[in-house]
């Protein structure tokens, strides 16, 4: 797949920063997106992995952990762990209260420590630009 290859090709601060981008960029948008973008990375494990060892690499630990109980949270709800028999909608949440309650305070936190993940990235890719840019002479 034309993807993977590129990907393969980055660095590891680069593909750390495409990987936290991919998810978070969607995700942060609404709680549907949350709820939605989060069952999508999870029904692909490789992606999933590969969000989970970008945010390691930046030290995310707080974002991590988020991650690590949404997804404790989805498997309870037996979301699916390919993309065989998706069925997740946007609509999951206004159609079952109980989800809903178990979503929202995850999603929450996820707008409270945006800002200090956010603001260690880019203090990461300040102090070691060479993960993430080739300089020439």
């Amino acid at each position: 797949m034309v993807k993977e290859d590129v990907y393969k090709h980055l660095t590891k601060g680069q593909q750390a920063l495409f990987m936290f981008s991919a998810y978070y960029n969607h995700a942060s948008k609404s709680m549907a997106e949350f709820y939605w973008w989060t069952a999508y990375f999870l029904a692909q494990p490789k992606t999933w992995s590969e969000i989970k060892i970008g945010l390691r690499h930046f030290r995310a630990n707080a974002m991590l952990q988020l991650l690590e109980e949404l997804e404790g949270t989805l498997k309870a709800w037996n979301h699916p762990r390919s993309f065989q028999g998706f069925d997740v909608t946007y609509k999951d949440l206004d159609n079952d209260p109980e989800l809903l309650s178990s979503i929202s305070p995850l999603n929450t936190r996820l707008h409270e420590i945006s800002s200090a993940i956010l603001k260690g990235i880019g203090e990461h890719i300040r102090k070691s630009p060479h993960e993430f840019i080739k300089f020439e002479d």
